[in-house]
């Protein structure tokens, strides 16, 4: 979806909610993330899972990523107990 989205214009936020899948379609959208200011994802935190056969951890997957292409944490998500 970002790629259709002319190389001029300002991308503000890219927000997803895809009940779990969260960190594996952003991951595969390679590199155009970064034209992204802002990010705001479901994640999962604390040690708690996520759909069957889903990593979309906090600490194991969002943090590192973000990291490894660029983003800086502005806000740590809240641990919310089940």
């Amino acid at each position: 979806l970002l790629d259709a989205i002319p190389p001029g214009v300002r991308v503000m936020l890219v927000k997803t909610d895809m009940q779990g899948f969260d960190f594996i379609a952003f991951r595969g959208a390679g590199l155009a993330v970064q034209r992204a200011e802002f990010v705001m994802n479901e994640v999962w935190s604390g040690g708690a899972k996520s759909y069957k056969g889903v990593s979309n951890s906090y600490e194991d997957d969002w943090a590192p990523h973000m990291q490894r292409i660029g983003f800086a944490e502005i806000h740590k998500p809240a641990h919310r107990g089940t």
